[in-house]
């Protein structure tokens, strides 16, 4: 299989949003983006936990991955630039390649397992493996900010 590296995840720029799950975390998002910054995070991930659990969250097209690279489907894409709700897609044996947030980002498992490898900066071999997660659905809520 090639590697992520070498193939452009597919985009699919503003899905279909007749979807009530996807609106109430959009309306939940952009509340918390709104209110005290410092109750932010744990809104954000509140909402996600309650989204991810909906079995209609996504629709059936919003749940296909693409051979050979993951799919990215972007459910919402906020005017004021705040934020973007993604749904990404693996299929078995994908993968995305190592890489560091410079931003927030929180994330929710909606389907199946995700293993999370999560690296530290090594001068010497430019990156080492630190540990490895195994994430369940509706079971990890990560909020990373700045280079993480």
């Amino acid at each position: 299989m090639p590697h992520a590296e070498l193939l452009a995840p597919q985009r699919t720029e503003r899905s279909p949003r007749a979807m009530p799950a996807v609106d109430a975390l959009v309306c939940a998002i952009e509340a918390a983006c709104a209110g005290d910054a410092r109750r932010m995070p744990a809104q954000i991930v509140a909402a996600l936990e309650e989204a991810a659990a909906q079995a209609d969250l996504l629709t059936s097209d919003q749940r296909v991955a693409q051979a050979g690279c993951y799919a990215r489907h972007v459910l919402h894409s906020d005017p004021g630039g705040r934020f973007t709700v993604v749904a990404i897609v693996w299929a078995a044996g994908q993968f995305s390649p190592i890489h560091g947030h410079q931003t927030w980002c929180a994330y929710a498992v909606h389907e199946n397992t995700l293993e999370e490898t999560i690296y530290a900066w090594d001068a010497a071999s430019l990156h080492r493996k630190a540990r490895a997660h195994h994430h369940a659905p509706t079971r990890l809520w990560l909020l990373c900010r700045g280079g993480a």
